[in-house]
């Protein structure tokens, strides 16, 4: 295992086989979808697109990286499959990764993947202030959520 200086203090680890993981915070990420929870930055547009659409992070599960883990590894990072995993109570779900973030900012998902996790969705009183969700990904791996195939895109 390789460890990746992405950002400051927040070790981003290589596996051997590939894939990536870090611990980190959870803020929700209302991008793509309808904004019912009035998010101050909500955006219309996900980085990854499905059938030329945005990503709604109300309905699919997803995660966001800053735009360093994008360039760190070889195989696209937009589109793969990813898994993230409450600590605390140990539920867990796929999701795709399906934005890119802030570039100092580790830790962000889709109010879709914080139900799942057992995590308030809101935007404004949400998401889980301390370092205890696991995020894995495959870069390269195509996602597939809920029955849903996801295609590799290269951000930018």
């Amino acid at each position: 295992m390789k460890t990746l200086t992405i950002i400051q203090d927040r070790p981003v680890n290589l596996h051997g086989d590939g894939h990536l993981s870090f611990i980190a915070d959870a803020d929700i990420d209302c991008d793509g979808g309808a904004n019912p929870q009035h998010d101050p930055c909500w955006q219309r547009d996900t980085t990854l697109h499905h059938h030329g659409h945005p990503v709604d992070a109300e309905r699919v599960p997803f995660i966001v990286v800053p735009p360093s883990i994008v360039r760190a590894v070889a195989p696209v990072v937009m589109g793969c499959q990813a898994k993230i995993t409450n600590t605390l109570n140990g539920q867990s779900c796929l999701a795709v990764v399906a934005d890119t973030g802030p570039a100092k900012k580790l830790g962000e998902l889709s109010p879709a993947a914080a139900r799942r996790l057992g995590i308030n969705p809101n935007p404004n009183t949400g998401g889980e202030s301390r370092p205890v969700i696991l995020y894995e990904l495959w870069p390269g791996q195509p996602a597939t959520v809920d029955g849903e195939s996801y295609q590799l895109q290269p951000a930018g």
